[in-house]
């Protein structure tokens, strides 16, 4: 199972973030951990440069867009 971070404050990027990711898992019959990480310190003890990013097991995937 796949372990996924979405870091994000809650803006409609994340939101929309979120509902991507969760879409794709549903269509590729696939299961994750998905996290989502909202909190200010944590995402700036990960070193991103902007939000909203996702991470795929521990590895930035994106970051301040919203793939789909």
């Amino acid at each position: 199972m796949f372990h996924i971070q979405i870091l994000g404050i809650g803006c409609k990027k994340t939101k929309e973030l979120t509902s991507n990711v969760k879409a794709v898992l549903a269509y590729l019959s696939e299961e994750a951990d998905v996290e989502e990480i909202t909190g200010v310190d944590e995402i700036v003890h990960s070193k991103i440069s902007s939000i909203p990013a996702l991470l795929i097991e521990d590895h930035l995937v994106s970051q301040g867009v919203v793939p789909t």
